[in-house]
């Protein structure tokens, strides 16, 4: 177990990333799908060499079988399509609104599996767990009435997208755990599980270009990428897929199978949870320059305090 909650306090930090990866995507014009687009084929791509590579040298380790069954697999292949839903929605959060209140708002989000855990049985429903998910929906209340300060009021447009996000991460999330219920000679690998997100996220990008240019067609517009700027976009969606596919591949997966059959998944998402917003505000604090406000706060100590009650 304690392999466990260290393996997903490792995937809580890898989101860090993940967010100021996006943050910066929309900062410099590119777009939340863009980004999404990349990483995701750099990531989807190496998981898949890795595989194959690894299912021809040494077919005996399991970490490289090609075993899994089609339920389990689909459920991280709909985990990809609302994942891209969820960035899509961070995107345009980050784009007009506080970077780290529009994350802590979305990641917020991990509430849904933990209710999921209580309505399976696999995590019992007690007194405490029960207060951190009031905390945590609290601490949405009390970032989604952050308004900035008189010097630099927040524009108008970012609450909605962050509260669609926080709907989606935790659609997503619940997507994953599932795949976690299903008997271990059932579950696809940790590569398999990457490449089977990816695939999901792909598709999501497929659907959601053609909407876009069906609404083009009724002069509905979208701003055009940069140009000659895509060495940035590139490096960004880089680093952001080595974090990512080691996260996966190293530990994500593992935690929750590891706090899965110690009957105690509810407390991977707010392991992750919790180091994700504590990294995050740092982050914004330090790298985006992002004053904290007493709302921000308020809301993310809310959020963390209701992580720790549901973790214990």
């Amino acid at each position: 177990m304690l392999i466990g909650i260290f393996f997903a306090m490792m995937v809580g930090f890898s989101w860090i990333v993940t967010g100021a990866a996006v943050g910066l995507a929309e900062k410099h014009g590119y777009g939340a799908w863009r980004h999404q687009f990349v990483y995701t084929s750099m990531y989807g791509v190496a998981a898949a060499v890795v595989l194959a590579v690894g299912a021809t040298l040494r077919p005996d380790i399991p970490a490289f079988s090609l075993r899994f069954k089609l339920l389990p697999a689909l459920c991280i292949v709909l985990w990809g399509v609302l994942s891209y839903a969820q960035n899509l929605c961070v995107g345009v959060g980050m784009r007009n609104g506080p970077n780290g209140i529009v994350w802590t708002i979305v990641q917020s989000g991990f509430v849904f599996p933990v209710v999921l855990g209580f309505a399976t049985g696999n995590t019992p429903l007690t007194g405490l767990k029960a207060a951190g998910v009031v905390c945590v929906l609290l601490g949405v209340v009390c970032c989604g009435r952050a308004r900035g300060s008189d010097a630099a009021p927040f524009r108008r447009g970012w609450l909605l997208p962050a509260l669609l996000g926080f709907l989606f991460c935790g659609l997503n999330q619940c997507a994953q755990a599932l795949a976690s219920f299903f008997p271990e000679g059932m579950r696809p690998t940790p590569l398999v599980r990457v490449i089977c997100g990816a695939i999901g996220v792909i598709m999501a990008v497929a659907v959601h270009r053609a909407v876009v240019r069906f609404c083009r067609s009724v002069h509905v517009g979208e701003h055009p990428a940069p140009q000659g700027k895509c060495g940035f976009l590139l490096k960004i969606c880089a680093v952001n897929a080595v974090v990512f596919f080691l996260a996966g591949f190293c530990f994500h997966y593992n935690a929750l199978d590891r706090l899965e059959a110690s009957g105690r998944i509810s407390a991977a998402n707010p392991i992750m949870l919790a180091s994700c917003l504590v990294g995050f505000a740092i982050y914004g604090t330090v790298a985006l320059k992002e004053r904290l406000t007493l709302t921000q706060l308020g809301g993310t100590a809310l959020a963390v305090a209701g992580a720790a009650f549901i973790a214990a």
